[in-house]
């Protein structure tokens, strides 16, 4: 009779029951905080979306491979002097690739606090996901770190309007503010690295500043619990500002560019891996026929590249 029963009062064998709503909880239309600001992220944005192409089979070459120990490396040492890596990269060089293996190893060993791919070829939905960048980071610190998830949804409580906002005023609210309550600087066993994909594929420099602003906004912090993974084509916007005063000497800068494939055979499978990527992201908003027609089209154009690869390599 009184299972889930709450404010019951008792008097004289009768019984009255008064079920009292927060205003919070009005306010989010009945919703958790953490369920409200999950209806508010991207979720195909995230490294482990089944909305992702799957690239967990693809072993990486040797040059891609070297790349990535790299990166694990500057992730994995305390005394890294700058908290962004700057990786700078022509389409085709496999930065995709590489961010993907990176955000899954780094989420395999516990360090991964959030990762956002921004979609190639699609700037009316990148522009959605530039309005969602912050609060999809939220909710993934959320989850990952306990200690942030009480104060973000204080946040979410006290003004249900923050995820609406400017995307600067979101990061203030959602991600500095709780991280500023919490000593985390003090944990060295916490999640650390944001990975943060192609964003020169928001294709409105305005868009890349207003990410790019967030990054820097946090650098200014003290002992900023963080470290970010950017990729990026080498004439966006982003990379310009990157690589420009006084930024320029706060980021460690690793270019795709500079590296030589070890053979044809490397250069070929990355070209296909980002092919790959590129097509099933514009795949998803086409038909079932146009898109079994892409898909056969690939697959004869992967056996061509094989053959030419190996005409090239018997000469």
């Amino acid at each position: 009779m009184f299972e889930d029963a709450n404010n019951v009062l008792s008097s004289g064998g009768s019984f009255t029951h008064n079920s009292i709503t927060s205003s919070s909880s009005l306010r989010l239309g009945g919703l958790t905080p953490i369920h409200y600001l999950w209806k508010e992220i991207s979720p195909d944005a995230v490294h482990d979306s089944p909305e992702r192409p799957n690239l967990s089979e693809i072993t990486p070459s040797a040059a891609r491979e070297q790349v990535i120990q790299e990166i694990m490396t500057w992730i994995r040492n305390p005394q890294r002097s700058h908290n962004i890596a700057r990786i700078r990269g022509a389409e085709g060089s496999g930065k995709t690739v590489i961010s993907q293996e990176v955000a899954e190893r780094c989420a395999e060993h516990g360090m991964l606090a959030a990762s956002f791919f921004f979609l190639r070829g699609s700037s009316d939905r990148n522009h959605t996901r530039v309005r969602r960048f912050c609060t999809t980071l939220a909710y993934q610190l959320a989850l990952n770190i306990p200690e942030l998830k009480e104060g973000i949804e204080k946040v979410i409580e006290a003004d249900p309007s923050v995820p609406r906002k400017a995307v600067g005023a979101q990061f203030k609210k959602l991600i500095l503010e709780p991280i500023a309550q919490n000593e985390l600087s003090r944990r060295h066993d916490l999640p650390c690295v944001i990975v943060v994909d192609g964003v020169d594929d928001c294709l409105d420099g305005t868009y890349q500043s207003s990410i790019l602003r967030c990054i820097f906004l946090s650098l200014e912090q003290l002992n900023f619990p963080f470290c970010f993974v950017i990729t990026s084509q080498p004439n966006s916007c982003a990379i310009r500002e990157l690589d420009s005063p006084p930024y320029d000497g706060q980021r460690w800068a690793l270019d795709l560019d500079n590296r030589k494939y070890a053979t044809l055979a490397d250069a070929v499978v990355g070209e296909l891996c980002d092919l790959w990527i590129t097509l099933y992201d514009l795949a998803k908003a086409w038909n079932t026929q146009i898109q079994t027609t892409v898909y056969i089209l690939l697959l004869l154009y992967f056996i061509y590249i094989l053959y030419d690869v190996a005409t090239h390599e018997s000469l």
